[in-house]
């Protein structure tokens, strides 16, 4: 026996799923727009808060400025003015050695700041270091030799007081010692010039600035003739400008072009 389902209860069960759908399709758009309120509400509120703090920040000119009480003083007030100008450095100095030799040491790489009393080079000091020994050495000869013939004058003047020897030869020591002085004299000389002679084996930067081309390499034998010389420096500080427009007078009505101050960048190498 075939059995047959109840047309009502299967009717009644449909919509029952029906309605289901449908309770979830609500309670889902009242969900989104809820929360679509809200973040149109927090919107709102930022957008508002904005606004306030852009009034807040700008100045209402009918509003009186505040003014602030402060000591007077008198002081130089810079003016720096964009113009094109020709930048020329105050000293350009070509360095060259003031004693033949060979080079031995270069103490710089090109584009350096040096600063004024450093060593820019080295000549080998050897045939330098042995005439300033000579002269020390005869120096030290002829004070021995001074030395003697002061003892062999003081010797005549006792003579020559008991008319135990003659007059003569007592003047005759006494213009050798003046000869011998003289003698010390000219080694003294001999001796600063050697000494400066090898001062001379240290090529000295005379001035701060920025070292050039290297014009010399290390080993090669160089002369105080040569017209190359060593390296150009050039001074950067201070530094002169030329060419330079004067400032409008609409701006600085008493301000002339020679009490305008100048600002300069020197890029650093």
């Amino acid at each position: 026996m075939l059995f047959r389902p109840d047309l009502n209860e299967t009717a009644k069960a449909a919509g029952g799923r029906v309605a289901r759908v449908a309770s979830r399709a609500r309670r889902r758009t009242v969900s989104i727009t809820i929360t679509l309120l809200i973040l149109g509400g927090l919107g709102y509120i930022a957008w508002t808060s904005l606004q306030q703090k852009q009034a807040a920040n700008r100045a209402r000119p009918d509003l009186p400025v505040p003014v602030l009480a402060a000591t007077p003083r008198i002081q130089d007030v810079p003016v720096y003015l964009d113009g094109v100008g020709a930048v020329r450095a105050l000293n350009n100095v070509l360095v060259r050695s003031q004693v033949d030799g060979k080079l031995i040491a270069v103490n710089f790489v090109e584009g350096q700041d040096v600063k004024k009393g450093d060593v820019l080079g080295e000549i080998d000091p050897v045939l330098y270091k042995a005439t300033f020994d000579q002269a020390v050495a005869k120096k030290a000869q002829d004070e021995a030799q001074l030395a003697n013939q002061r003892l062999d004058l003081a010797r005549y003047q006792q003579l020559s007081a008991t008319n135990a020897g003659s007059k003569q030869q007592y003047d005759t020591q006494r213009a050798l010692i003046a000869q011998t002085e003289a003698l010390v004299n000219a080694d003294q000389a001999a001796i600063d010039n050697a000494q400066a002679m090898l001062s001379y084996t240290k090529i000295i930067a005379p001035l701060s600035g920025r070292a050039g081309l290297r014009q010399v390499d290390q080993g090669n034998i160089i002369h105080a003739a040569d017209a190359t010389g060593l390296v150009i420096i050039t001074q950067l500080q201070p530094i002169a400008v030329q060419s330079m427009p004067p400032p409008p007078r609409a701006r600085w009505p008493s301000m002339s072009s020679a009490m305008t101050a100048l600002r300069l960048s020197i890029p650093a190498s």
